[in-house]
């Protein structure tokens, strides 16, 4: 028993002994933002080694400073951290005036447009208040790491004082609508870091942000709730809700960090299920203000160096495959066995929950399917809610059955990128669905379109499951298709604004060649009226032909001219489809409300 002990001890020595030398070996390296930033070590490499493996001495509480003290958590000692956590700032505010959460939405100036977005499009479909909610002790927060200019912060004001209307209530309260009188501030809040550095990649900036809010809202707030513009509320009402999610959090008695695991459909995207992934989602809430939980994360930062695609902020992935991300080196870190001794005493201050759903990639659920399906949901992050189906679909064939992001290394890059391009099409004109999408990208791997990048053999091999009758009915129900005819080079402008709107892009011509006489015109509806019916989700008839056939009557192949320039065009039509309708034998439907495909290439047959 004795040898066994000696050999753990060595062991659990070795693995700091490496850590203490990584940090005493790269003086310069960039210490964690959790961390005390005069708690750099100043001995040499073989004293702090020593500090580390020889450590017996102690008291209780947390390390300060000195590798010699132990730590004791519910009377266990644990490993000493290499640097002391940052101390949270004394408060500005006594705690009884500390608003409860903050409700933080970060964002770069590319995404200006998501937040605005967000606010017009899923604040204005589910607002934060009713009429008649309380006051809540909640702030909206938007950060920025740069100070947002005035532009920037009039226009996000704008449409924050838009939600609900301009009804500005009897509350009193500023500006605010009913629709957002419930917030603390009558305005949002605007946050900035202005120290951040300019040259950080992705993954360091959001974790170089993500580290710093502690320190820039303990002082004002007792929580916070990081909530990136992917994430959309999918119920009205819903600041209670997130003022009572935040009581949990309490750092001596209650948890740290409430989030979701992956609920991705496609577990074996990103290798999820091989790599038994349950890491939380940084989108979730955090506690402020609370030194045990610097502790932890200083501990992460100092576990995950600062080095490779992370060589400017400590913690801001794992070094692993399918794992950049703060939110990765958080959960990592405390599944690590080097860190067990210590993991095993602050587990149960990290709680899942489902008032955000994590859907990472994957296809946009309706609010209504969620709330039936889980009342407890209030939000649900996605980044297909501003990227169309297809190239999510695409993406997550790519990412499971090559291992591999959507942008392929390897290979003839013009080759490689025409067969994505090709499947993109093909799912955006829903000719294919995820598994014909899965059978060709696996068949072109495999003949060597993308280089020395082999598909997963289990992922090309197994039969997956094809969608049950009701999955493609609802997912018909939710289409939109818009059929368009004649000289694609003039209608780009239209074409353009669909897609970006949403709509599926079907280009058919008439047969023969396209002369100049072939008209590309848009009939049954203006353009704005096309867009705003994809952006509500219903379905829609576009159709732009400079020939159309009548049905046959009496044998005789009755031809219709349809004039770009004849205000009665659409009226012609209409008649067209109707009669198409009434010999179908279509249940009774308005006609408009009816996706009709036709095919004047084959035969001249009308197919419904």
């Amino acid at each position: 028993e004795e040898e066994e002990e000696e050999e753990e001890e060595v062991k659990s020595r070795s693995s700091r002994d490496r850590l203490a030398e990584w940090w005493m070996s790269h003086p310069d390296a960039p210490l964690g933002l959790s961390c005390d930033a005069e708690s750099r070590w100043t001995h040499n490499l073989t004293t702090a080694a020593s500090m580390i493996s020889n450590n017996h001495g102690g008291n209780n509480g947390n390390a300060r400073g000195s590798a010699r003290t132990t730590t004791y958590i519910m009377g266990l000692p644990v490993p000493p951290p290499l640097f002391r956590p940052r101390l949270p700032a004394r408060t500005v505010l006594p705690d009884s005036e500390r608003v409860q959460v903050a409700m933080v939405v970060p964002f770069v100036p590319f995404q200006l447009n998501k937040v605005v977005d967000l606010l017009s499009t899923h604040w204005a479909e589910h607002p934060p208040c009713h009429a008649d909610t309380p006051a809540q002790s909640a702030d909206l927060v938007f950060f920025t790491e740069g100070k947002a200019s005035d532009r920037v912060r009039d226009e996000l004001r704008y449409y924050f004082a838009e939600l609900g209307g301009t009804n500005a209530n009897a509350t009193g309260n500023g500006n605010a609508t009913a629709a957002t009188s419930c917030f603390n501030s009558a305005e949002p809040i605007f946050l900035s870091l202005n120290d951040a550095d300019a040259e950080l990649s992705h993954l360091e900036g959001a974790a170089y942000s993500f580290f710093s809010l502690f320190e820039l809202l303990e002082s004002k707030y007792r929580s916070f709730f990081l909530a990136e513009p992917d994430v959309a509320p999918v119920q009205s009402d819903w600041v209670p809700a997130l003022v009572e999610q935040s009581r949990k959090l309490v750092c001596d008695t209650g948890i740290w960090q409430l989030g979701s695991v992956p609920l991705v459909a496609d577990v074996e995207a990103g290798m999820l299920r091989d790599r038994v992934d349950y890491h939380m989602n940084g989108n979730g809430l955090y506690v402020l203000g609370c030194t045990e939980f610097e502790d932890y994360k200083c501990r992460v930062q100092t576990h995950y160096v600062p080095k490779d695609e992370c060589s400017k902020v400590a913690g801001c992935g794992t070094h692993e495959a399918y794992e950049g991300g703060y939110d990765h080196a958080l959960y990592h870190f405390r599944m690590h066995p080097d860190n067990y001794e210590y993991s095993r005493l602050v587990l149960h201050r990290f709680a899942y929950s489902n008032f955000v759903q994590n859907r990472g990639e994957a296809i946009y659920y309706r609010s209504t399917q969620v709330m039936n399906e889980e009342p407890s949901t209030y939000f649900i992050h996605s980044k297909s809610i501003y990227v169309d189906a297809a190239a999510t679909t695409l993406k997550e064939v790519v990412v499971s059955a090559l291992r591999r992001d959507i942008c392929i290394e390897g290979g003839d890059d013009d080759t490689a990128r025409k067969e994505l391009e090709s499947i993109y099409t093909k799912l955006r004109l829903r000719e294919y669905d995820k598994n014909d999408a899965l059978r060709h990208l696996c068949v072109s791997a495999d003949s060597g379109k993308f280089g020395p990048v082999k598909p997963v053999r289990h992922i090309c091999d197994g039969n997956s499951a094809r969608p049950t009758e009701e999955q493609r009915a609802e997912s018909q129900e939710q289409s939109i298709v818009a059929v368009v005819g004649g000289r694609l080079e003039l209608i780009q402008c239209e074409v353009s604004a669909i897609a970006a709107a949403g709509g599926s892009i079907r280009i058919l011509n008439d047969g023969g060649e396209t002369g100049a006489d072939t008209f590309a015109v848009i009939l049954c509806m203006t353009l704005e009226t096309c867009v705003s019916a994809v952006k509500q989700r219903r379905p829609v008839i576009v159709y732009a032909s400079a020939l159309l056939r009548e049905p046959r009557q009496n044998g005789e192949d009755k031809r219709l001219r349809v004039d770009n320039k004849d205000a009665a065009s659409t009226e012609n039509l209409m008649k067209w489809l109707r009669s198409i309708k009434d010999l179908s034998g279509a249940a009774e439907t308005s006609v408009a409300a009816t996706t009709i495909f036709v095919n004047s290439v084959l035969d001249q047959e009308y197919i419904q």
